[in-house]
């Protein structure tokens, strides 16, 4: 962003100044989601484990197991396999991983 050739030099100087703490801001927010995210993830990862472990008869299978995982799996790489997985499902009428 460009200012006005007439802007008085304190004036400029300010919002040179607020266009840095905001960027700075943003570094920090954009750092501080990563982190609210990574720390969410490992915490649902352990909330499948318990709730696989500590209440089976909520599956009455293994397949129940796995679809229940995979839809846990919202970022990354991850995702990408799992719907990978269900395209398979729906080409095939089979589901790749049965146990």
């Amino acid at each position: 962003m460009s200012l006005p050739t007439d802007t008085l030099p304190g004036i400029a100087d300010a919002l040179g100044y607020l266009q840095h703490y905001l960027q700075e801001l943003t570094k920090r927010q954009n750092a501080l989601e990563h982190a609210i995210n990574t720390t969410l993830a490992a915490l649902t990862a352990q909330l499948q484990q318990v709730t696989l472990h500590l209440a089976p008869e909520q599956f009455t299978c293994d397949e129940e197991k796995i679809f229940w995982t995979l839809a846990f799996f919202k970022d990354g790489r991850v995702v990408k396999w799992s719907k990978n997985l269900f395209h398979q499902e729906a080409d095939t009428g089979i589901f790749p991983i049965q146990s």
